[in-house]
């Protein structure tokens, strides 16, 4: 926290520091501080994909899934190569209860190299959803 408000005082037009550092409120539970600084960050690079799904993630935990949803769609547009965005839309649609469009994102998710696979066996948030064809059909070849 204190690394990226001091990077926010030496440069205060860096949207890195503030997404650092709303990430980091984010963490520590603090949801408003988070907000403001992904919103501050936006502001000053509204290409900068990571606030966008982190501002994303704070809708969804209030449950305002348009403005969620939006926020996620925006991160793809400016970057479709950062697998977490997909796997945060396919949290929203668990909370929704849309078995099918749980299936679309978690798919995408899977099909990046790069990522944590066996963390979705493990997310409660889908609990509902691993007797489903699609999500059998995701973990079939793993």
């Amino acid at each position: 926290m204190a690394d990226y408000s001091a990077a926010i005082e030496l440069n205060p037009k860096s949207a890195a520091a503030y997404a650092g550092r709303g990430i980091t409120y984010q963490s520590m539970g603090l949801q408003d501080k988070a907000f403001a600084d992904h919103n501050k960050s936006i502001e000053l690079n509204p290409n900068y994909a990571l606030a966008w799904m982190n501002r994303g993630n704070i809708y969804s935990e209030r449950n305002q899934f348009d403005q969620a949803l939006s926020d996620y769609n925006k991160a793809i547009a400016l970057n479709p190569n950062y697998p977490v965005t997909y796997y945060n839309l396919a949290e929203l649609y668990a909370k929704k209860n849309d078995p099918s469009e749980v299936c679309k994102w978690l798919e995408r998710y899977a099909a990046f190299d790069t990522v944590d696979k066996e963390y979705i066996k493990h997310d409660k948030v889908f609990d509902h959803f691993r007797n489903t064809a699609c999500y059998k059909k995701i973990f079939s070849d793993r």
